[in-house]
């Protein structure tokens, strides 16, 4: 279930910045595929930490937060710079 709350704001992420990178220059495609990986390996870990022991979890949960939240802090700055 965290994995399709995670999707929620995964997925409209890895879009706009794709989408708005690519449009000032930056490999956005590429940036985003990359997180893409790491964001899905995160979520093994996130599975497999949490069958082990839930108090161990956080590895992969922050490996599956931190690309979420770096596309969407490099989606502002792609607008930003886009405006100027």
């Amino acid at each position: 279930m965290n994995t399709l709350e995670q999707l929620v704001a995964f997925i409209p992420a890895m879009l706009a910045f794709s989408w708005s990178a690519e449009n000032i220059g930056w490999p956005g495609y590429g940036i985003a595929s990359a997180l893409g990986v790491v964001w899905l390996i995160g979520r093994f870990v996130y599975a497999t930490s949490y069958v082990r022991d839930p108090a161990s979890r956080g590895a992969g949960f922050m490996m599956s937060f931190v690309p979420t939240a770096l596309m969407l802090l490099g989606t502002l700055v792609a607008i930003l710079i886009s405006l100027v």
